[in-house]
């Protein structure tokens, strides 16, 4: 019975190079994500608060249920809402303001 040597039995081990370190992944903020679809909510009840839910609900072109189920977190309150919403109260803040001017009008 004859032995053979193994073929790399002559060469010199080399080491491998040692992994580069690695810094741990960041974890997302779930915070301040959580916390922005609040506040959105949050404007959007006072804006239902300042506007009588019927006004909102037709500014943002859905019904009542819908309003109702997107001031309960049922459904996201989107980018498109809040600025319907804005428009629906910047234009009611005009009617209310030209009712004050003509009530100081009428009190000189």
């Amino acid at each position: 019975m004859t032995v053979r040597k193994k073929a790399n039995s002559g060469r010199k081990a080399v080491a491998k190079p040692a992994p580069a370190p690695t810094t741990p992944p960041v974890r997302e903020n779930t915070n301040s994500t959580a916390g922005a679809r609040l506040a959105r909510i949050v404007m959007l009840e006072h804006a239902a608060g300042h506007l009588k839910q019927q006004q909102l609900a037709d500014a943002l072109g859905i019904g009542i249920r819908a309003l109702q189920h997107k001031l309960s977190v049922s459904r996201g309150v989107m980018d498109s809402d809040l600025t319907l919403a804005a428009t629906a109260l910047e234009k009611r803040a005009g009617e209310i303001a030209a009712l004050a001017n003509r009530m100081r009008e009428a009190a000189q």
